[in-house]
């Protein structure tokens, strides 16, 4: 990790009701440079919606050649993004700790 970095830090709960204001959080990191860090360790709830978004933040950052990595990523943000077999779509195959 660079000291350019930017830390996310997920929210408790990521659902339907709070993607709104997580695709702004994204949106303004993708606008800086530097390395990002999405930290899952306080994820208890994590829906559909919230994973498919961070799907798709991944896939555009990796495209422009900055991934995205993963700092301790919850029990529970593992295991809904294995359920629906998006783990390797937001990097969670990769992520360790």
């Amino acid at each position: 990790m660079s000291n350019n970095s930017q830390t996310l830090v997920c929210n408790a709960v990521m659902d339907i009701a709070t993607v709104a204001d997580l695709k702004t959080q994204l949106q303004e990191i993708a606008s800086r440079s530097g390395a990002v860090v999405l930290d899952g360790s306080q994820v208890e709830r994590i829906d559909t919606a919230a994973l498919q978004l961070l799907a798709s933040f991944h896939r555009e950052m990796t495209r422009v050649g900055s991934p995205p990595e993963w700092q301790s990523p919850s029990n529970v943000l593992r295991q809904s993004a294995r359920l629906l077999n998006l783990d390797r779509h937001i990097g969670l195959d990769e992520a360790t700790g």
